[in-house]
């Protein structure tokens, strides 16, 4: 009965009492110390009594301040395990003798398997795969991982953060840090300069994702094929807070405006393999590169116009269209941000939702603000919905209505292909030009095309070059000026060429498309190609 289960012990009961938080207003600090509480006595029949200041600095008791070696411990509580074994202490083994000093859990994945969360002790011996060890008083960020791989447990040191960082663990609720559903891949953003590649001077946020299976920490967001400086090159602003304008972003696991309440992993896909974000850094070449758009009124510091990458095997692509320069807010908001701001993605990283000012799509014709769906068509899941079958008539519902004779029947279209309509015609192939730049002494050039076969680039006085490609995809065309024409790009102040791309597919008619190429006085651009060596690589297919 409910009076034996208060009586279980003289003088005591299961439940904890009630306390009182005074000034403290954190009121689920009290609420969660007295869950541990009851739980530790129906479990293991110990009374003992947990500090609410360590749960929460409400009081101005950091864990950092505690003393003894048993301050600040983390537990997880499996309901699913037997009984007597439901309590799990995450942050046990600490070897430093100050205890795990826990600062707080950054994430947990949504099948409890993984938790990733950051202490002051050193919780093992072993290095990360950079060769990096835990230190005593450092941000150390740990994973506790208990899987198929490590049925019984064991927690594993992944790096040592910035205090910068502190948002990703200080308040329950609002972190910024992404776990899959499995807990494998964590993505979060760190000011500290956790990998060898990561050269930057500024302190500003870059992404990071860690593998728990692999145990690999890699930076996301690099410049694609190193450019520019490998995404290290910026202004020189030192950050000083936990947010800074050069910082690169994610979607927070705690946003509640996502498109995808409940998710741990707005910012992917579920398996880890798409990432998205955002940085004011040029890390392609047709995007901003620190472009400063306003000022922060609270803080008087510059604000800057966003990009959105994607992520994906290594490689970093431009979602917006790096031309975005406008901004909302200010006035009575007080802060101005930049328009472009990535929302989210869904489960399998198909669809990218974010926003801009500029008309992306050809049915936009305003210039309101716009929440645009940048997708990855495939034959299953088409950005068109394939043509509905028509529905036959019967009887006299055959018959025509009166009225006028009909017109005569025009050109078949995918929308009508009934029984008694003439063919569609075949559809052509199409190839486009999605950019064109002019770099020191070499021209690119990136096309895009729907199939295998070839391309060439020729023109007026030009010496046309044919390369083979393997599949539909984007390409980017690469060719290097003679030494003729550097002295003449030097030299001449206005150029103008004509270039026809054409694209041969395996089988099939070719289709072209003329882009020109020119360089007035004061603009860059391009001038005559001839038979300079070409390459050409594969962006990708989106």
């Amino acid at each position: 009965t409910w009076s034996d289960a208060l009586a279980r012990r003289p003088g005591e009961t299961w439940l904890a009492t009630i306390q009182d938080q005074s000034r403290c207003e954190s009121c689920w600090a009290f609420a969660a110390t007295a869950l541990l509480e009851t739980m530790v006595r129906i479990e293991h029949a110990a009374w003992s009594k947990r500090s609410e200041g360590d749960v929460h600095d409400g009081m101005g008791a950091h864990c950092a301040s505690t003393t003894g070696p048993n301050g600040c411990n983390l537990y997880q509580y499996d309901l699913a395990n037997p009984s007597g074994h439901n309590l799990t202490a995450v942050s046990a083994g600490d070897a430093s003798g100050l205890g795990p000093r826990v600062q707080g859990v950054v994430a947990v994945s949504a099948d409890g398997s993984h938790v990733y969360f950051v202490a002051a002790g050193t919780l093992t011996p072993q290095a990360n795969s950079l060769g990096q060890s835990a230190l005593s008083g450092a941000e150390n960020l740990y994973v506790f991982e208990r899987d198929a791989h490590y049925p019984s447990g064991r927690v594993a040191f992944i790096s040592s953060l910035s205090t910068l960082d502190s948002r990703e663990w200080v308040n329950p609720g609002v972190g910024q840090a992404n776990v899959t559903p499995d807990g494998r891949f964590l993505v979060f953003t760190s000011h500290a300069d956790l990998t060898p590649d990561d050269t930057s001077t500024n302190a500003a946020a870059q992404v990071f994702r860690y593998d728990a299976q692999t145990g690999a920490l890699e930076r996301i967001s690099i410049g694609n094929d190193a450019f520019n400086d490998n995404g290290n090159a910026g202004p020189a602003e030192v950050c000083t807070a936990p947010r800074c304008g050069p910082d690169a972003t994610i979607v927070p696991a705690a946003n509640t405006l996502t498109l995808s309440p409940g998710r741990t992993d707005p910012t992917m896909s579920d398996d880890g393999t798409f990432i998205y974000f955002e940085s004011p850094a040029r890390l392609t070449p047709q995007a901003l590169d620190y472009v400063r758009v306003g000022t922060n009124a609270q803080t008087g510091k510059p604000v800057y116009a966003q990009n959105v990458y994607e992520y994906r095997q290594g490689h970093v692509y431009l979602i917006s269209d790096g031309r975005d320069t406008s901004t909302f807010g200010g006035g009575s908001f007080k802060v101005t941000a930049s328009a472009v701001e990535l929302l989210g993605a869904d489960t399998n990283g198909a669809n990218v939702f974010f926003t801009s000012h500029d008309q992306l799509a050809a049915q936009e014709t305003g210039s309101q603000f716009n929440i645009y769906d940048a997708r990855v068509c495939t034959s299953g899941d088409p950005c068109v919905a394939p043509p509905t079958a028509a529905v036959p008539c019967r009887e006299d519902a055959c018959q025509p209505p009166s009225g006028p004779p009909p017109s005569p029947p025009a050109v078949a279209t995918i929308t009508f292909a009934g029984p008694e309509n003439p063919p569609a015609p075949p559809k052509l192939p199409s190839v486009s030009v999605l950019g064109k730049l002019l770099r020191g002494s070499t021209v690119t050039l990136e096309v895009a095309v729907p199939g295998g076969g070839a391309l060439s680039v020729g023109g007026p006085g030009v010496r046309t070059i044919r390369l083979p490609i393997a599949r539909a995809g984007t390409y980017r065309l690469r060719i290097e000026l003679s030494s003729r024409q550097k002295r003449a790009l030097r030299s001449n102040r206005r150029f103008e060429l004509k270039l026809t791309v054409r694209y041969l597919p395996a089988t099939g008619p070719p289709a072209s498309v003329t882009v020109t190429l020119s360089r007035h006085s004061g603009a860059g651009s391009a001038v005559r190609i001839s038979t300079g060596r070409p390459t050409l690589d594969r962006l990708g297919a989106r």
